[in-house]
């Protein structure tokens, strides 16, 4: 399904609770705010942060 482009990624999944727009927010902010902050801000976990910041999920979107 993946492969065919029939998956739901990212924002298209019903359950997301960011946005892609969200996401690149989060990757703007790494080095300004700390995880913690990035956290309450967009009301998500701070390993969820984390992750972004590594590009372990959402991979689908080109980080810059």
């Amino acid at each position: 399904m993946v492969r065919k482009g029939r998956s739901c990624l990212g924002e298209k999944n019903g359950a997301a609770k960011l946005s892609d727009a969200d996401i690149y927010a989060i990757l703007a902010l790494q080095g300004i705010k700390s995880r913690q902050e990035v956290a309450e801000q967009f009301r998500i976990s701070t390993p969820h942060v984390g992750r972004i910041w590594k590009h372990q999920t959402r991979v689908h979107l080109r980080h810059s």
